[in-house]
């Protein structure tokens, strides 16, 4: 009498096996495609030129992109292994990211026009800056995205390095999803040049962190809350699902 029929322009999603928490990112992010924010002109011609640049000579193939949110702060949270991941992952997510770079980018006479034309937030390699991170905490606040890196270096090695707090401490106080990225390729010691999936960036499913309990500040909670982060990149490296 009355068959139950999808919608025309109706989006289906696969909710087996995921967790409340992944099925209202993925819907969010399924409503945050068809309302897209907008992009300024110098970042897209940085993504198209960064984007042909990873697949012509990198071979670079991008799983998951389909995950992002495009909409809403959020927090974008890979490994790092090499100065090209933060452009690659900025051709890699489809949509504008701002992050952090050591202050000495931007002294050095070749990088500080790029790193000042792509979005990038000086940061002090030594110790807690809190300044940079406030920043951070800005962009989110106004529904931007920022890139971190919570091994807080470059790690030149194939294994992942230890968690910094610093991308803990920003996903605690601004109480968005975050978005684990794993690389593989760009370090010097695994890049190949001119092979097809010889640069792999794999995006996984965003999540939101333990809020911090009640009470006195808990510098535990941080920790685990880093080492958490840092668990979900490195799932993605046997996570084979880029649908």
């Amino acid at each position: 009498v009355a068959p139950l029929r999808r919608a025309d322009d109706a989006v289906e999603i696969d909710t087996t096996d995921l967790s409340i928490e992944e099925q209202v990112s993925r819907i969010v992010a399924a409503w945050a495609r068809r309302h897209p924010e907008p992009v300024s002109f110098d970042y897209r011609l940085h993504q198209v030129v960064i984007g042909l640049f990873g697949r012509l000579c990198l071979g670079m193939r991008v799983e998951g992109a389909q995950r992002v949110p495009m909409a809403g702060g959020l927090i974008v949270a890979a490994n790092h292994k090499s100065y090209l991941d933060p452009p690659l992952i900025g051709a890699a997510i489809p949509r504008e990211i701002h992050y952090l770079a050591k202050r000495e980018l931007f002294e050095m006479p070749v990088l500080k026009h790029w790193v000042r034309t792509h979005n990038a937030i000086p940061v002090r390699r030594s110790g807690f800056d809190r300044a940079a991170l406030q920043e951070c905490l800005r962009i989110l606040g106004r529904g931007g995205a920022t890139l971190v890196f919570p091994e807080g270096t470059r790690i030149l090695r194939h294994a992942l390095g230890e968690p910094r707090e610093g991308a803990a401490w920003l996903a605690v106080r601004a109480r968005v999803p975050v978005l684990p990225v794993l690389l593989r390729g760009t370090w010097a010691g695994e890049r190949r040049w001119f092979r097809p999936g010889g640069l792999r960036i794999r995006i996984g499913d965003p999540f939101l962190p333990p809020p911090a309990p009640p009470g006195p500040r808990d510098r535990g909670h941080l920790a685990r809350v880093a080492e958490g982060i840092l668990h979900r990149i490195a799932a993605l490296e046997t996570n084979t699902d880029s649908a």
